[in-house]
């Protein structure tokens, strides 16, 4: 009887340990996976973008074409607007002008005045102060920029320079018909209003062709 019971608890025993390892090896193997890397597949995969090379390239090329009309009607294209400043300084990136540029557009602009008053036939005081600003201006070109390479090619400067004199005899002319015409007799054809109109007309003439000269030197 004893042998019997000995027996029974040797088996409880054996058995309990054998089902207490079995549930610590699955504890443990738990353990294992909750540890491992859970990213997903780690081996190699295939490389399918050369697969797809070919169909990506013409789908560009579609999307391309598509996007890119190559029958245009010029009627319906916008002119580039080269008459606005901004247009032509900024966009286009027009590089800035030089200070000889700078000082011959100011000759230029007194040009345009003073054919402005002869053509008008404004006083003779009005037309002696612009004659008096353009030799001004041109003595200023001569003396800041004289020796450099720009105002050695201005070929423009000899005219000016004649133009200058011719202006400066013209109002010396006028002047002194207006203050003596009282005492000048009819038969001095030199202070004659004929004489001076005739002069003030080709001095017009002369001025345009300068203008004209200098704009297209720009």
């Amino acid at each position: 009887m004893k042998r019997i019971v000995i027996l029974f608890l040797i088996f409880t025993l054996c058995a309990n340990s054998a089902f207490s390892f079995s549930l610590f090896k699955k504890k443990e193997a738990q353990k294992v996976e909750q540890t491992e890397d859970k990213s997903g597949y780690k081996g190699e995969l295939p490389d399918i973008n050369k697969d797809f090379e070919k169909e990506r390239a013409e789908a560009n090329k579609k999307k391309i074409e598509q996007n890119f009309n190559t029958n245009l009607n010029k009627d319906e294209l916008t002119k580039i607007p080269l008459a606005n400043p901004k247009y032509v300084e900024i966009i286009m990136k027009k590089n800035d002008p030089s200070q000889f540029v700078l000082d011959v557009r100011d000759i230029i602009n007194i040009l345009e005045k003073l054919k402005t008053t002869v053509d008008t036939g404004r006083n003779s005081q009005f037309f002696n102060s612009q004659v008096a600003s353009l030799i001004n201006n041109v003595n200023y070109l001569q003396e800041h920029h004289y020796g450099t390479k720009e105002y050695n090619n201005f070929i423009a400067h000899e005219s000016l320079i004649q133009l200058c004199e011719n202006a400066r005899n013209i109002a010396i002319l006028n002047t002194r018909q207006q203050l003596f015409k009282q005492y000048i007799p009819s038969s001095e054809y030199e202070y004659s209003p004929q004489n001076i109109n005739g002069e003030l007309k080709q001095l017009s003439k002369d001025i345009g062709d300068i203008i004209d000269l200098l704009k297209n030197m720009e």
